[in-house]
C-alpha cells in the first residue's frame, strides 16, 4: 500500500530550512580545521618548553657550582665560552610568542569571520527583515501582501549574494595554506636555539604569508571593490581602506546604515578607518607592507651571514647581525600588533556611537 506523499511546505519555509542547514554546514566545515590547528600549536608549545629547558641547562653549565652537568646540547653555545651569548637567544622566544599570537589569533579571527560571522550576520538580518515586515503589516493591513513579498525578495537577494560570496571561498586551498603556515611556525620552536636557522625559517614564513596575501589581493580586490562601488554613494571612499573580498564590509555598512551616517561626520576618514579596522580585508592591507619591509631587511641580513661573510665580517660580526635580525623580527611583530590591534581585539564603540547618532 503506497502512502500519499507529504505535502510540500510553503516556499518561504523551505527556503528558511535550507538556509539554516547550509549555514550550519558552513560553520562546521571550519570547526574541523580549527581542531587540527589547535593540535599543531599544542605540539609547538611542548617543543618550545623543551627548547627553553635546553637553554636553561646551558646557562647553568657556565656556573662552576653545578658540577657534573652534561655538555651543552645547543650547538650555537656548545663551542663558545661567552656567557653573554645566551642573551642572544632570549629575544627569539619573544619573537615566537608574539608570532604565535599574531598567526593564531589573527587567523582564527579571519576564518571565524569568513565562515561563521558572515553567515550569522546574514541570518540575523533576514530574521529582522521578517520582523520588520510583520510590524509594518500590523499598522498597514492593506499592504500586508506587498510588505511580505518585498521582505521575501529582500531576503532572497541577501542570501543570493551570501551564497555567491561563500562559493568564492576555496576551503581546500585555505586549509592547505593554513596547515603549511602553521607547520612553519611550529618549526620555529624546533630551531629556536639556532639563531641563523630561526631567522631563515622566519624569512620563509614572511615570504609565504606575503605571497598568499598579495595573490589574494590581486585576485579579488579591484574586481570586488569596483563591482560594489555602485551600491552606495559613499562606498568608493570606504573601499579604498580594504583588500580582498569586502562583501561582509558592504552589507555591514549598508544594512546598518553606517556608510550613509558617516557622510555627515566632520572627520570622515578617521571614522572610516576605525569602523573598518575590525575586518580582515583592512588588516591584510596593513600586514602586506609591514611584512614586505621586514622581509627585505631580513633577506639582506641573511645574505650577509651566508653569502657575503667576508664583507659583513669587516663591518659586523655574526653575533651583531643576529642581534640586528632579532630587532627586525621584533619590530615586525610589534608593528603588526600595534597597527591592526583593532582587528585582533575588535572594538564596536565607534560603530555603536554612529548608530546612536542617527537616532538623535
Amino acid at each position: 500500500m503506497s502512502t500519499a506523499p507529504e505535502p510540500l511546505l510553503p516556499s518561504d519555509v523551505r527556503k528558511d530550512v535550507f538556509r539554516k542547514v547550509a549555514g550550519t554546514a558552513i560553520e562546521n566545515s571550519h570547526a574541523a580545521i580549527k581542531q587540527v590547528w589547535v593540535a599543531l600549536f599544542a605540539g609547538g608549545t611542548f617543543q618550545l618548553i623543551r627548547s627553553f629547558d635546553l637553554l636553561l641547562g646551558c646557562i647553568r653549565g657556565y656556573d662552576t657550582t653545578y658540577p657534573g652537568l652534561k655538555v651543552c646540547e645547543i650547538s650555537f653555545l656548545a663551542d663558545k665560552t661567552n656567557y653573554w651569548l645566551c642573551l642572544l637567544l632570549f629575544p627569539l622566544y619573544g619573537v615566537y610568542i608574539l608570532s604565535f599570537y599574531r598567526y593564531y589569533v589573527g587567523n582564527i579571527r579571519i576564518f571565524d569571520m569568513r565562515y561563521i560571522e558572515v553567515g550569522r550576520f546574514v541570518a540575523l538580518l533576514a530574521e529582522k527583515i521578517d520582523s520588520h515586515a510583520g510590524k509594518a503589516a500590523t499598522s498597514a493591513p492593506d499592504d500586508r501582501a506587498r510588505l511580505f513579498a518585498d521582505a521575501a525578495a529582500n531576503k532572497d537577494q541577501l542570501y543570493e549574494k551570501f551564497f555567491e560570496y561563500n562559493e568564492q571561498q576555496n576551503r581546500f586551498r585555505d586549509s592547505m595554506l593554513l596547515m603549511i603556515k602553521t607547520l612553519v611556525i611550529v618549526g620555529l620552536t624546533v630551531e629556536i636555539n639556532s639563531p641563523t636557522i630561526f631567522v631563515s625559517i622566519y624569512v620563509f614564513l614572511l615570504a609565504f604569508d606575503l605571497a598568499w596575501m598579495t595573490w589574494s589581493r590581486l585576485r579579488q580586490q579591484w574586481r570586488d571593490c569596483s563591482a560594489l562601488q555602485n551600491a552606495s554613494v559613499h562606498w568608493t571612499n570606504t573601499c579604498r581602506w580594504l583588500a580582498g573580498n569586502p562583501f561582509f564590509v558592504q552589507i555591514y555598512f549598508e544594512r546598518l546604515g553606517l556608510d550613509a551616517a558617516i557622510g555627515h561626520e566632520p572627520d570622515i576618514d578617521t571614522l572610516r578607518r576605525r569602523l573598518t579596522e575590525i575586518f580582515p580585508s583592512r588588516a591584510i592591507k596593513t600586514w602586506t607592507w609591514i611584512n614586505a619591509i621586514s622581509l627585505l631587511m631580513l633577506v639582506v641580513i641573511i645574505l650577509l651571514l651566508f653569502q657575503w661573510p667576508s664583507l659583513s665580517g669587516n663591518m659586523l660580526p655574526p653575533e651583531a647581525l643576529i642581534a640586528l635580525a632579532e630587532i627586525v623580527m621584533l619590530w615586525n611583530c610589534v608593528q603588526d600588533l600595534y597597527s591592526t590591534w583593532g582587528f585582533y581585539n575588535p572594538s564596536f564603540t565607534s560603530a555603536h556611537d554612529v548608530l546612536l547618532s542617527r537616532d538623535r
